[in-house]
């Protein structure tokens, strides 16, 4: 009874860590596809605050989270480094793409 509340307890604390960094890689597509859009309309004053926001809170954010709280979802972990480097090359297209 007790191994089944332990383990219940350290799968919740798995589940949860694993579910904010879902949210917070979500965040981080959801903006940029609002910044391909923005570019696609040539929207570029959006696009830039789009890039800034990405560069600056977002990615952070989740490699904050990952390098954190990470070990507590060992399974996840990984690709969610591999997103933030993923993103983080992406702002590289960018910049490129904005002139900035």
């Amino acid at each position: 009874m007790v191994l089944a509340e332990i383990f219940e307890g350290v799968s919740f604390i798995m589940e949860a860590v694993t579910f904010v960094q879902f949210i917070l890689e979500e965040s981080i597509q959801t903006n940029q596809l609002a910044m391909f859009m923005a570019i696609k309309q040539r929207k570029y004053s959006i696009a830039r605050e789009c890039l800034d926001l990405l560069e600056n809170k977002l990615i952070y954010d989740l490699e904050e989270t990952n390098n954190k709280a990470g070990w507590l979802a060992p399974y996840s972990s990984g690709a969610f480094k591999d997103f933030v480097r993923a993103s983080k090359q992406s702002i590289k297209v960018y910049k490129e793409i904005l002139k900035v």
